[in-house]
């Protein structure tokens, strides 16, 4: 995704017009909190550049397995 079109999507306007706060503070934070969620899908992001400059972010989603809940098997 284009950074242009993300800050649009996403009405960040002028905040984090750096591209690593925009990453740190924006974009690990949400991935973080997907992963971690326990919804079954595994998210990971690739900077895009352009020589040395971003010129966009590739979003990889996989489905996995959800996190076990109840920490062990049921004895029967």
């Amino acid at each position: 995704m284009d950074i242009e079109d993300f800050r649009t999507r996403f009405a960040l306007d002028d905040r984090y017009s750096k591209a690593k706060a925009l990453k740190k503070w924006v974009i690990a934070d949400a991935i973080a909190e997907i992963n971690l969620a326990g919804l079954g899908l595994r998210v990971e992001v690739e900077t895009m550049l352009r020589g040395k400059k971003t010129r966009g972010f590739l979003f990889r989603v996989d489905g996995k397995e959800p996190a076990a809940r109840g920490g062990g098997k049921s004895r029967t």
